[in-house]
């Protein structure tokens, strides 16, 4: 009685031809007009209420086409600087507006607003770098800025310059790295897809 069932170098076969077109079709959507603004939409949506990594759309993006990485990294580093502004906005309006009991929504008991001001007032400033960077939320970070009223033009200044470097770091590793990635999953897939035959 004939089997149904696919042949055991299927499996490889498709996941060679699987890499091939996710590769394509994220070139194509690199070289396409709307990438810019998606990455930029997708880091300010991700800075300022969407959980997720930050840079979900801009590495795939510009591992497929690392010719667009500066364009693409130019667009990441607006709408993450955009996502921050409107969640500092947010965490300043939602604390005055309906005061402490935001606080505890994100768990955060009352007792330590006294002392994560504190914190703000004399090391504010480190604190957001390392808001920005992806070692803890960032929307949490910049939600409490704008709730306990750390200037804005220190914010501003410090959360710019920290997403610019984060994005050039990443858009370095994509820009020279980029092509190597996309070398070695071509390479792997053919590689896995001939030992099955």
């Amino acid at each position: 009685m004939p089997s149904s069932l696919p042949s055991s170098s299927s499996p490889r076969r498709v996941s060679a031809g699987l890499v091939e077109r996710v590769l394509g079709v994220l070139h194509n959507w690199a070289e396409a007009g709307w990438a810019g603004p998606a990455v930029g939409l997708w880091g300010f949506l991700q800075s300022a209420i969407v959980p997720g990594p930050s840079d979900a759309l801009f590495a795939p993006l510009g591992i497929a086409d690392n010719k667009r990485v500066p364009y693409l990294g130019l667009w990441t580093i607006v709408g993450a600087i955009l996502g921050g502004l409107a969640a500092y906005a947010i965490g300043a309006v939602a604390f005055h507006v309906i005061g402490g009991s935001v606080l505890d929504l994100l768990g955060i008991p009352q007792s330590e607003l006294a002392n994560m001001d504190a914190q703000f007032a004399t090391k504010g400033w480190i604190v957001i770098v390392i808001g920005a960077l992806p070692l803890m939320s960032s929307k949490l970070v910049a939600f409490t800025a704008g709730a306990l009223g750390f200037p804005i033009p220190t914010f501003v200044l410090v959360w710019s310059l920290v997403r610019i470097v984060r994005t050039v770091i990443v858009g370095a590793l994509l820009y020279f790295g980029g092509p190597t990635v996309e070398r070695w999953l071509r390479k792997s897939t053919r590689n896995g897809k001939e030992t099955q035959q």
